[in-house]
């Protein structure tokens, strides 16, 4: 089959022996490839691979070139040159390569890929996270509206494309042949999903939010929130976990809103986070935009009820009064609404946590997705 070039602007989080480089070119054979997106062969599969040794890396520029706002978009364009030319040269340096693929979170680098695969005749492989819909609260209008035209042209002239949401297929029906749809796996699916639901006291009412602390996760949302219903007697208590810019912002709204009973935790560990998720009642997701957060399929198989934002892909995740319950995004007196709902009705709680539990285990465990990476695998094996 040959091998894989991953045209990285940094090391892929799977790539653990390259997590202190600031980025680059990796070639790795086609079957680690698979293995780094969680992907389990068949034996008889993996023996068909051959191992790669090369390894090329290109430095970040961004910390020697333009600072401020619209620099970092200058130091994305100085490495896509920069990395479009050494890519060139590891092309005609190993002429077995056969797919190029970008790394998730990069879609933009999926022109390179294109481009390359063009010019080379090689197969492409490319991974979209996002997609331009989480950057609307990013990206100034001229900037978004580019970045949807690139999009559409990648997704156009790409061989495969993998995605981690649903969302994509109703976005570019005309593709759907092509995409892939293939869910992060979340460890706490096949660890939490056949355990017994813990029994939680309901007062005082805990809720929990994970998450990066930024603009376009609505946390002051929850914070209006939790203010609306402690005025009002309600005993609650909060757990904020996770780091970002707005973190100062925060815990000022919540000294002014006088708050009682709220924590950051700022960044924790995995098991730490799951055992909070744990012991939480509610798990709180406001976010004005998402694509397909892990989060809530961890706490669906932890066993803590989830209290969604209704973004759009929401309904691929969570059902309304049958999964979890769903707020109208921006709006803290739904949200609000919500949590009294939570509080006042127990068993009706209970009943759709258990449900969660089993649709997480059903959709989302390793062995459920299994079916997917094959049939992602046979058809890239076809195609040649």
């Amino acid at each position: 089959m040959g091998e894989v070039l991953v045209i990285s602007t940094k090391a892929d989080s799977g790539l653990e022996y390259l997590h202190k480089r600031k980025l680059g070119l990796y070639i790795e054979s086609f079957s680690d490839y698979f293995d780094r997106l969680h992907m389990v062969l068949p034996d008889n599969v993996s023996r068909l691979f051959k191992r790669c040794s090369g390894l090329l890396l290109i430095h970040s520029v961004k910390q020697f070139f333009f600072e401020g706002q619209f620099g970092k978009y200058f130091n994305s364009i100085f490495y896509l040159i920069s990395s479009f030319i050494k890519a060139l040269l590891v092309l005609k340096k190993y002429p077995k390569i056969k797919i190029i693929t970008n790394p998730w979170g990069h879609e933009i680098y999926g022109i390179e890929v294109i481009i390359l695969s063009k010019l080379f005749k090689k197969k492409s492989v490319i991974k979209v996270a996002g997609g331009s819909d989480t950057y609307q609260k990013k990206f100034p209008a001229l900037l978004l509206k580019i970045f949807r035209r690139l999009e559409n042209f990648v997704i156009k002239n790409s061989d495969f494309v993998i995605t981690a949401s649903p969302l994509l297929l109703k976005k570019f029906p005309k593709y759907s042949k092509k995409l892939y749809v293939l869910p992060n796996i979340c460890p706490a699916v096949d660890k939490y999903s056949k355990k017994k639901l813990i029994t939680k006291n309901q007062e005082p009412f805990k809720l929990i939010f994970v998450g990066r602390l930024k603009p376009v996760k609505g946390v002051e949302i929850l914070l209006e929130s939790i203010a609306y219903l402690q005025k009002r007697g309600y005993s609650m208590e909060c757990q904020i976990i996770g780091d970002g810019e707005m973190m100062d912002n925060l815990k000022n709204m919540a000294a002014k809103l006088e708050l009682k009973k709220i924590k950051f935790w700022g960044y924790q560990e995995q098991e730490k986070v799951y055992d909070l998720i744990r012991k939480s009642n509610v798990l709180v997701l406001p976010s004005y935009s998402e694509f397909m957060p892990n989060v809530i399929i961890e706490a669906m198989a932890i066993g803590a009820l989830v209290i969604s934002s209704n973004f759009d892909g929401v309904e691929y995740l969570v059902e309304d009064l049958k999964t979890g319950l769903i707020f109208s995004k921006g709006d803290s007196r739904s949200l609000a609404l919500k949590i009294k709902y939570a509080i006042s009705h127990p068993k009706e709680i209970h009943e759709m946590e258990k449900r969660a539990q089993k649709r997480a285990e059903q959709k989302f465990s390793n062995v459920a997705l299994r079916k997917k990476r094959h049939k992602l695998i046979n058809a890239i094996f076809d195609s040649y």
